[in-house]
């Protein structure tokens, strides 16, 4: 199958140039423990709060990772927290903790713009289904992340890196990724449709989780290609990312006591065509684990050619489909959205519907990949996190613009609907950075969250 160029991105994006702590709380303290400190008074979520704003204020112009802060109603949300907490009556481990919001999903009172001049000044009327979650579970909303116009782009738009400054924070939840890694809050729910979250947090080097396909309700959500469209978290830790993705989709804690003995394949086709700097990190990575008692299993997956081609089909067709409805302002979105939406008049319904059917097959490979380990391991991106001057980079001797070299070893998993976390791999820098995503069977989130904890707290 033949795939489109989208080279046409070439100078489009121009980059913008410690948690508050008590005596009860370590400077980045986990969900768990600021949830018992609440509960025990020896902390408060109104000085929490406090704290996260602070930062923003101090950070925020240089980072650009909240494109709204919501001060008065996060903190009128904080101070019912402290009462609730006050009366032992709290609403479990999200209640008082400051979370981000993507700014592709609604949040009723709040800008609702989805990084482009086309929606500037509205306001949402009504709360997305995950951040009604949220705020039942007694969430602060805190503000809106920036993100990519449109959720289309992995380079972060302006949303700048906090670990370094000369390369990009990653996309299209860059903002959220930042915010994080920068302290500004704990958690942000953003958006992946072939890597969205978990491309920025591998360039920032905090966690990022993509459930299972349909596990988080989509409604609400400014949809970028609704069929690959998945909700996430990111978080500073996979122990976080677990307790957030629990409160929000009813799951299960599920605890892994030791790695020792886990059965992880190792895709060799996918790991073989990363650039030597990310091969030889992830090697690192790998002999990490056996010494921990691991065991790295040779697999195969779908080939970066195989899944760029149904990605590059399915992408402009969906993307397309929800401009010309409901984008009456096209003209002024920015370059790679219209040439995007302009590759979809060159697909054919039938190259289309080839494509979608493609889907089961890519599944079926995973699933063959997933028979007999417990989860997969691989680099997130095949290269290490560009500078912000990229925009193109070469993968597996092909030279593609930006965006479709970094959702080279992510996109598959938003066709198939695995779920799969990105964690920061241990020891690497900012140049070798690239992260290893941990994926699961289908519908195995809670089963997979306790894998990717275990490694965690394994590799400390």
């Amino acid at each position: 199958m033949k795939f489109p160029s989208w080279r046409a991105s070439r100078g489009t994006y121009k980059k913008k140039e410690t948690m508050m702590t008590t005596s009860a709380l370590p400077v980045s303290p986990s969900l768990g423990d600021l949830v018992s400190a609440f509960a025990a008074g020896t902390a408060s979520p109104v000085d929490f709060l406090e704290g996260a704003l602070a930062r923003i204020d101090r950070d925020n112009g240089r980072l650009h990772a909240f494109e709204h802060v919501a001060r008065e109603s996060a903190r009128a949300e904080a101070r019912a927290s402290a009462e609730r907490f006050s009366r032992g009556a709290h609403r479990g481990p999200l209640d008082g903790i400051p979370v981000g919001v993507k700014d592709v999903l609604a949040v009723r009172g709040m800008p609702l713009g989805a990084g482009s001049p086309t929606l500037k000044g509205q306001i949402a009327s009504a709360d997305s289904a995950v951040v009604g979650r949220l705020r039942r579970a007694g969430a602060v909303i805190v503000g809106i992340n920036s993100c990519d116009e449109y959720a289309l782009s992995t380079v972060g738009a302006s949303a700048v890196n906090p670990v370094d400054p000369g390369r990009i924070a990653g996309g299209s939840s860059g903002g959220s990724a930042v915010a994080v890694a920068a302290g500004m809050c704990p958690v942000s729910i953003g958006t992946d449709t072939g890597g969205s979250i978990r491309i920025p947090a591998a360039c920032c080097g905090v966690v990022g989780y993509k459930p299972s396909r349909g596990v988080l309700d989509t409604e609400g959500l400014i949809p970028m290609a609704a069929s690959l469209d998945h909700l996430g978290v990111t978080a500073r830790t996979a122990a976080d990312t677990a307790i957030v993705y629990r409160t929000l989709a009813s799951g299960t804690e599920h605890r892994l006591e030791k790695v020792g003995g886990l059965r992880l394949g190792v895709p060799q086709n996918l790991v073989g065509v990363a650039d030597a700097e990310v091969q030889e990190s992830f090697a690192a990575f790998l002999s990490r684990l056996e010494n921990l008692g691991v065991h790295a299993v040779p697999v195969e997956l779908p080939s970066v050619d195989t899944v760029r081609a149904i990605h590059h089909t399915v992408v402009p067709v969906e993307l397309a489909a929800y401009h010309h409805e409901s984008n009456p302002h096209l003209d002024r979105c920015g370059e790679v959205l219209r040439m995007v939406v302009g590759l979809a008049d060159g697909i054919s319904g039938v190259d289309y519907f080839r494509a979608r059917s493609a889907r089961a097959d890519l599944a079926a490979q995973v699933d063959s990949a997933l028979a007999g380990v417990d989860a997969l391991v691989m680099p997130t991106l095949p290269v290490p996190v560009p500078s912000t001057a990229a925009h193109e980079l070469t993968v597996d001797s092909q030279l593609v613009d930006i965006t479709s070299a970094l959702v080279s070893f992510t996109a598959l998993f938003n066709h198939t609907g695995h779920p799969v976390a990105s964690l920061p791999v241990p020891g690497a820098g900012a140049a070798a950075a690239s992260g290893a995503q941990i994926v699961g069977p289908l519908g195995s989130d809670d089963g997979l969250l306790s894998i990717v904890v275990a490694l965690e707290d394994a590799l400390r």
